[in-house]
């Protein structure tokens, strides 16, 4: 009885997440949340548009469209793995116009959503007559209508957004309702 021995190498094949779909404001930016797990990783995100370096798991893009970014994820051994992450690119910033902080769990705070992705950015609100009762330069806007510890009465106050990098400031009034 004849028979012959051949080893076999078995790879392991990496495994990637390019992160959760995410939503940006139109001339912001955000950083792709992806993770991979393998030895020896080499990345590559396509398409190359608006993306600072396609070459890292998380790169800086700023994409003017709604966009679908793929990971691709190559081992040492040549084994390969991708996935995709879409990023959608909202024209206009949305402002709430009024909230209710009256602590029902229903738009107890008020806050501007996806301002992450404008860098630099920062909100005034001040009472009728000039006196500033909230600032924000964090990363998100949340207001629960309270200045110096104390709810503010029904009222409209009025805002300023500078939105950064050079952008138009943005005014405007928000109302706190029972």
């Amino acid at each position: 009885m004849a028979f012959a021995e051949q080893p076999i190498n078995v790879f392991e094949q990496p495994v990637v997440n390019a992160g959760p779909d995410r939503t940006m404001l139109k001339g912001g930016f955000i950083i792709l949340n992806a993770t991979a797990a393998g030895t020896g990783l080499q990345y590559q995100w396509t398409p190359k548009t608006a993306i600072e370096n396609n070459l890292v798991v998380t790169p800086k893009v700023s994409p003017m469209l709604t966009i679908t970014y793929t990971l691709k994820v190559i081992s040492a051994d040549g084994c390969s793995a991708k996935d995709e992450v879409m990023v959608t690119v909202l024209k206009d910033i949305f402002i709430p116009s009024a909230f209710s902080p009256n602590g029902d769990g229903i738009n107890d705070k008020w806050s501007i959503p996806f301002i992450d992705s404008y860098s630099g950015a920062s909100v005034q609100v001040f009472k009728k007559y000039g006196q500033k009762v909230f600032q924000s330069t964090e990363k998100s806007v949340s207001w629960d209508g309270k200045f110096n510890g104390k709810l503010l009465p029904v009222a409209s106050y009025v805002w300023v957004l500078n939105p950064g990098s050079g952008r138009k400031l943005m005014y405007g009034s928000i109302m706190i309702v029972q």
